[in-house]
């Protein structure tokens, strides 16, 4: 792609050069006239080379017009325009078209729990992946891109021992993140980014911070269409969302209650999502008892991806 555009541009001088043999102005774009993107991807500005009637580089004068929104499907134009020193406007145009992405089908595996972390990296994620990886068992990892910029190296760990990441937000405010579609695409995104900055991997799996009632709640009068825009969002970017079936996270009664609850979900429900938050201590414990359960009644522990049938609170 990069020898392409190097070609593309040296065609360009050479036109530009024969155009001042003429006198005259001219300003062509640097890179493909029509660009394809999936919902999500990055959009790279390459921008355009504009030369006066004498000769002389004036691209640094090139205004452009229009935008190019990365999760929302549609055609988009952006215009380039300058004016030459005897004022006369010139411009040309490319296309971006911005396509959804599509998903895979989705199939239940018999006797596995599928056990989540949501709020980390923190401090107790250490600990918690040397436990998983006792008893050989995989998690998944939602997490908050304010955490991963706090604990980078914790992310590498969890991708290199075969756990799945996913989005939970870039930061823990329900008001700012559902207060507009924009918003929340934004929160998703940069979050993304930031992982796949940091590891290069781009997670396609999310949990909405607060869960999905959460978020249909704060999004009702807000976002226009609700909840059901903000699906439609993760739907186009190629991710699905994952709510739970049970909290593991001890409440009043304490750690073995909470533990007998996953048990009781677990031998009654045919994908058993269980949440925990690796920020607190109590996941520790917790989920040693429940590796020790399901690895003596014949569960296996496996990590989230698209093929995984979602848990929706909702619906």
């Amino acid at each position: 792609m990069k020898q392409w555009t190097a070609f593309l541009m040296i065609i360009t001088l050479l036109v530009c050069c024969a155009a001042e043999a003429f006198g005259a102005s001219s300003v062509s774009l640097c890179g493909d006239e029509e660009i394809t993107l999936l919902c999500g991807e990055r959009y790279v500005e390459e921008g355009c080379l504009a030369f006066d009637t004498d000769g002389s580089d004036i691209s640094d004068r090139v205004e452009i017009s229009g935008e190019v929104c990365i999760w929302r499907p549609e055609d988009y134009e952006l215009t380039y325009s300058v004016t030459d020193s005897d004022e006369v406007p010139l411009s040309c145009a490319r296309k971006v078209k911005v396509i959804a992405n599509t998903l895979p089908e989705t199939a239940a595996a018999e006797k596995t729990i599928y056990l989540t972390y949501d709020d980390g990296p923190g401090k107790y994620t250490d600990e918690l992946l040397d436990l998983l990886a006792t008893y050989d068992a995989k998690a998944t990892f939602f997490l908050i891109g304010k955490q991963v910029e706090k604990y980078p190296e914790e992310l590498e760990r969890i991708l290199s021992a075969g756990h799945s990441i996913g989005v939970h937000c870039y930061r823990h405010d329900y008001e700012y993140i559902y207060s507009s579609e924009d918003r929340f695409a934004e929160d998703v995104l940069k979050t993304r980014e930031l992982i796949f900055d940091k590891s290069g991997y781009r997670p396609d799996i999310l949990r909405f911070a607060g869960g999905s009632s959460t978020a249909a709640a704060y999004s009702a009068n807000k976002v226009d269409g609700g909840f059901e825009t903000l699906t439609e969002i993760l739907d186009n970017l190629g991710m699905r969302y994952f709510d739970w079936d049970i909290s593991a996270d001890p409440k009043d009664d304490g750690i073995e209650h909470s533990v007998r609850r996953v048990i009781k979900t677990a031998e009654k429900t045919e994908c058993p999502i269980v949440i925990q938050h690796d920020s607190r201590s109590t996941c520790l414990k917790a989920t040693q008892k429940i590796l020790e359960w399901g690895s003596e009644n014949g569960y296996t522990f496996e990590a989230i991806d698209l093929t995984v049938p979602e848990v929706h609170a909702l619906g």
